[in-house]
């Protein structure tokens, strides 16, 4: 790997497991990881090397926001990267240069979070983006600029989790934000199967909200208890493909939410047992197509869980690589 911070990962429709660090883009193929970094002699190289989102849209096409230098448009066909910068010629250019995350809605179109540019609507056939900024005097703007995570429902409705102004909804019909939640600085959102968005924020813990009636639900951590959450640190949230939900957490590593029973399970660094999580400061996971969960952790590289031998496999960053 590139570097030990792993803030996002996903797999291709290839097959290639795409891991996004603080420093470089890097492609595992299974064997060996190829790294994408910037080069300013270099065409067509990536804009920045610290990776703050991924996305594969609908034509197989990789989209990276990077921290500083715009969207990043990767065709796997030619291997080259197009970069989407704010241009103060430009009115219809990329409102921010970091880009925090992506998500594509089914006309095709892409909804961005930015670091405090606002909400912007991407339209890639034109290569437009409109941003939509927070406006102190309409409550009917979005609450804050500084945009973390950005989630579809299934009636096309956006979800937005801001920094300092909480949880928004975002008719795209209308063009009104809602504010849905004083949950402040979000830092994760997930829709499950059953159409429920987790919120996870950076110090006041995990919430479920009912997207249908607007009900929050609180998971408040118990001391005492601990099949409850243990940290209020939420980094990212995860469903996998049986329906679980998966909370990477700041200092208490990886908690399995089980539904049936309400109750938290939890994976912590044990320094006794090297089969354990590499460290309890965890950044990102995901889900590949065989079932194996991946775990980008906060400078421990990456962690490959087999759940039915409960190993956590270590790959990391190697400062000679």
């Amino acid at each position: 790997l590139s570097q030990s911070v792993v803030n996002e990962i996903i797999q291709d429709h290839l097959g290639f497991m795409w891991f996004g660090t603080q420093d470089g883009l890097n492609r595992f193929d299974g064997n060996e990881i190829r790294i994408f970094k910037s080069d300013p002699d270099q065409k067509g190289s990536i804009c920045n090397n610290f990776i703050q989102s991924l996305y594969e849209d609908s034509q197989g096409i990789l989209w990276i926001g990077t921290f500083g230098g715009g969207l990043n448009r990767y065709d796997p066909k030619t291997e080259e990267f197009t970069c989407y910068l704010p241009d103060p010629e430009n009115l219809q250019s990329i409102s921010h240069p970091t880009v925090s995350q992506i998500t594509q809605a089914s006309d095709g179109t892409f909804w961005l979070g930015t670091n405090g540019g606002g909400l912007n609507h991407f339209d890639p056939v034109a290569e437009t983006f409109v941003a939509y900024r927070h406006n102190p005097d309409d409550p009917e703007s979005i609450s804050d600029d500084v945009v973390l995570q950005v989630v579809i429902d299934q009636i096309g409705r956006i979800w937005v989790g801001t920094f300092a102004g909480g949880l928004n909804v975002f008719d795209p019909t209308s063009e009104k934000f809602e504010r849905v939640t004083t949950l402040s600085n979000v830092q994760t959102l997930r829709l499950d199967q059953q159409g429920f968005l987790w919120v996870g924020s950076m110090a006041e813990g995990l919430a479920k909200v009912d997207t249908s009636t607007l009900e929050v639900n609180y998971f408040p951590t118990e001391a005492d208890n601990p099949s409850s959450p243990q940290d209020n640190n939420i980094h990212y949230l995860f469903e996998d493909r049986d329906g679980i939900i998966w909370v990477a957490t700041a200092m208490f590593g990886l908690a399995r939410y089980d539904r049936e029973t309400n109750q938290f399970f939890h994976y912590q660094n044990d320094p006794k047992n090297i089969d354990s999580i590499a460290i309890n400061n965890i950044a990102s996971i995901y889900q590949d197509r065989g079932g194996v969960y991946w775990i980008g952790t906060t400078g421990q590289g990456v962690d490959r869980f087999d759940p039915f031998r409960n190993k956590f496999q270590h790959i990391f960053h190697e400062d000679d690589n």
